[in-house]
């Protein structure tokens, strides 16, 4: 008698349908190994007092993990969703802050400026985030200016200059000669072309990386990236951030000119 049955899950955070095997003696809270009887760890609670579950099931979903709860019929009466984003985006807060102090160190007092040009509430969250850790991991030696406002947030630490602002703002940093890199976030970019107001001559000496959501299109990038090829910008890079890593090897490729 076949006692392994098909259980589906559907997860509501990325819309995907999932099939479990789950034996039924597991459902009754025991099976049976090699003549050994093996118990389940309990679901906390009892039934009666709201208890949703006798089973629990997890799956991994990229970003997040979907845990199931089952009761004896084999019905799935609960579906939790964890992200992990948290910890992801830890890790790389964590990468911009010793990308930050590493690179202020080979500056040798040559000021220069990183800009992230983003409106997106998770880019400036980003940045705050970096801002607190660098103020934690600040020595004596250190001057440190901070700006902080709605749109925008900017980190002078020594000689190297992190800011994130809107497109709007970012016009006037265009003709600073300390500006060695650019991140466009293209998402939240809402004009027509972009980098008109800089001359090509001037934009072959800037790092310029568009950085966009995959799952929110890929035209506009595309096109953006087309149209600063044929310009001859050779030091150009496109990443999707849709995922911790794109946002890694964005920060990656942002530092990377200081090197040079």
């Amino acid at each position: 008698m076949n006692n392994i049955i098909q259980i589906q899950a559907y997860c509501n955070q990325c819309k995907k349908t999932s099939w479990i095997e789950v034996n039924k003696n597991e459902l009754d809270n025991h099976f049976s190994r090699d003549g050994k009887k093996v118990f389940l760890p309990p679901v906390p609670g009892l039934r009666e007092k709201g208890a949703s579950g006798v089973l629990k099931r997890s799956l991994s979903h990229g970003d997040h993990v979907l845990l199931i709860e089952i009761d004896r019929n084999g019905s799935v009466r609960k579906e939790t969703v964890v992200n992990l984003i948290s910890s992801v985006i830890e890790n790389i807060v964590a990468q911009a802050v010793e990308k930050t102090i590493e690179s202020d160190k080979l500056l040798h007092k040559e000021q220069k400026k990183i800009m992230f040009i983003s409106r997106a509430y998770a880019f400036h969250e980003f940045f705050k985030s970096v801002l607190s850790i660098l103020m934690l991991n600040l020595d004596n030696g250190k001057q440190t200016i901070t700006k902080v406002t709605k749109d925008k947030v900017e980190i002078e630490y020594n000689n190297l200059i992190l800011l994130q602002v809107p497109y709007e703002e970012a016009v006037k940093e265009f003709k600073d000669n300390n500006l060695s890199s650019i991140v466009l976030d293209v998402n939240s970019y809402e004009y027509d072309t972009a980098f008109t107001e800089i001359p090509t001559s001037r934009l072959e000496k800037i790092n310029i990386i568009l950085a966009y959501n995959s799952k929110k299109g890929q035209e506009k990038p595309i096109e953006l990236f087309k149209d600063l090829l044929s310009r001859g910008i050779s030091q150009l890079s496109l990443f999707d951030y849709s995922s911790g890593k794109g946002l890694s090897h964005i920060i990656e490729a942002s530092f990377n000119i200081l090197r040079t």
